[in-house]
């Protein structure tokens, strides 16, 4: 490898190199932690960061069908820096296609002055300034999910701080709170429910099938042919709708079958929860057909009948679906539980994508309706298909070709109009890609994404995935779309 000949992206005024990628191979048969440390050494000038590296603590190897990705996390007196990781992207022959810097550069950290690093505020303290940030009911109890002592930037600098993750008794939903370890003061608040949809307008067009959605009524009993009956696969033998990938358990008054024939309708006990357990295992099981054996290989947990509510999130800090009932039940829609699922998928990718990053924050609601209307595609009318909620909505929630672009006004800063812009790209490759090879590929790609990742960045991204996964097949189109819609230049 010659990381030299490298392509490279800078910020910090061009001091700082942020990405570099386009190698020259050299494939090696080191361990890949072993190729990635080699490599970091590299160019720690570029990165600036001290050549001894023990500001860096090895934290995991994470395998795709790209290869390998090698995580570093960045330390300071003791504690880690929030967000700041460096990444090095490395094929199965040992080539390396990629290295992600969001470290914080040694100019940064030389003058700082460690009596500031040493903690005043308790852990105690900090949980009763926690919880009046978030209410000023006397009668509000916290439960602390996820204590922590780390460095959290602000303006470039890290400041010493307590990272809590909390939920408070009376309200749905947690919070990630930093709190000041030397003065108390608020550093940052983050919600962590993520939404699917603003007021949940969601309908399920997927137990109908080909029947159009506008000659359906949902205020009357609904024909028997809407209905389909299939297998459920990796249940346990408790009689409830436990199994590999899902479990109802959080669902008040669950419905038992020891026959574990659940042949219930929409108004029948179990309907909702047979909806959440089907379409999150059949979900699970195709993206392992695609190549990914690791991403949220592993049970979830929904939660049905939630609230009364029309409104369904993924929780990212107690890691369950909730779905709300209001108006039309909201486990009912296979596409807000696809939706809600592939947020739970990208919390296991890129823990914490989306939060506070409104661009990343679109590209996560973009991911969900993508995943949605491609998995259901062939499933609905072709007026349909290009369409994310189309029972409820006037004609749909939200499109997947959506003329929007980026630099311009279409722009928001509202995540869930924002996707638009980046779904209708996704969903433009797919037109001319096949689904399973853009589905792979799209998928592929969320691998090398960061918490900092915008737009642009990802865009790039993309494209260096498909080099990977698709030997670069179809480059010059993909990259047309993203220009076409402003996102690169």
């Amino acid at each position: 490898m010659h990381i030299r000949k490298a392509a490279r992206s800078s910020d910090l005024d061009g001091r700082v190199t942020r990405r570099l990628y386009n190698f020259e191979y050299q494939p090696s048969k080191l361990s890949p932690r072993e190729i990635a440390k080699k490599a970091i050494k590299e160019i720690t000038q570029e990165i600036q960061i001290a050549n001894d590296l023990l500001q860096l603590k090895f934290e995991v190897v994470k395998e795709s069908i790209m290869g390998y990705h090698v995580l570093f996390q960045q330390h300071l007196f003791g504690n880690l820096i929030s967000g700041a990781w460096i990444r090095v992207d490395i094929d199965k022959t040992g080539s390396i296609f990629n290295i992600t810097n969001d470290l914080t550069p040694e100019f940064v950290l030389k003058d700082l002055d460690v009596s500031n690093y040493i903690t005043v505020i308790t852990i105690e303290k900090a949980k009763v300034i926690a919880l009046k940030v978030i209410t000023d009911s006397p009668d509000a109890m916290l439960h602390c999910l996820k204590e922590e002592l780390v460095c959290y930037p602000i303006n470039d600098t890290p400041i010493l701080a307590w990272k809590l993750i909390v939920k408070i008794e009376q309200y749905t939903g947690s919070w990630k709170i930093y709190i000041d370890a030397k003065t108390g003061v608020l550093l940052d608040k983050f919600s962590l429910l993520k939404h699917a949809l603003p007021k949940g307008r969601v309908f399920d067009p997927y137990p109908f099938s080909k029947t159009p959605a506008q000659a359906l009524n949902s205020s009357v009993p609904l024909p028997v042919e809407v209905y389909r009956d299939y297998d459920l696969s990796g249940l346990d033998d408790s009689g409830f709708l436990d199994g590999v990938f899902v479990s109802t358990r959080l669902t008040e008054d669950r419905v038992n079958n020891p026959a574990q024939q659940f042949l219930s309708n929409r108004n029948q006990k179990g309907f909702g929860e047979v909806m959440a357990y089907y379409h999150i295992d059949n979900v699970q099981r195709y993206i392992q057909q695609l190549g990914f054996d690791n991403i949220m290989n592993k049970q979830v947990v929904v939660k049905v009948n939630a609230s009364e509510e029309d409104n369904s999130f993924y929780d990212s800090a107690g890691r369950f679906i909730s779905l709300g009932k209001g108006g039309i039940n909201d486990a009912e829609d296979a596409e807000v539980i696809v939706h809600e699922y592939a947020h739970a998928l990208m919390e296991d990718i890129v823990s914490g994508f989306g939060v506070g990053n409104n661009e990343a924050s679109a590209m996560e609601e973009a991911f969900g309706d993508y995943l949605a209307a491609s998995f259901f595609c062939d499933q609905k009318p072709a007026e349909l298909q290009p369409m994310f909620g189309c029972w409820n909505g006037s004609p749909c929630i939200r499109r997947l070709d959506s003329p929007k672009k980026f630099r311009n006004a279409d722009m928001t800063g509202n995540a869930h109009k924002d996707c638009e812009i980046w779904s209708a790209c996704l969903w433009e490759i797919r037109s001319v890609l096949n689904k399973e090879k853009a589905d792979r590929l799209i998928i592929g790609h969320l691998r090398l994404l960061s918490k900092k990742s915008i737009f642009e960045s990802a865009a790039e991204l993309l494209i260096t995935a498909n080099k990977q996964i698709n030997n670069g097949e179809n480059e010059a189109f993909i990259r047309e779309v993203f220009v076409r819609r402003k996102i690169l230049v």
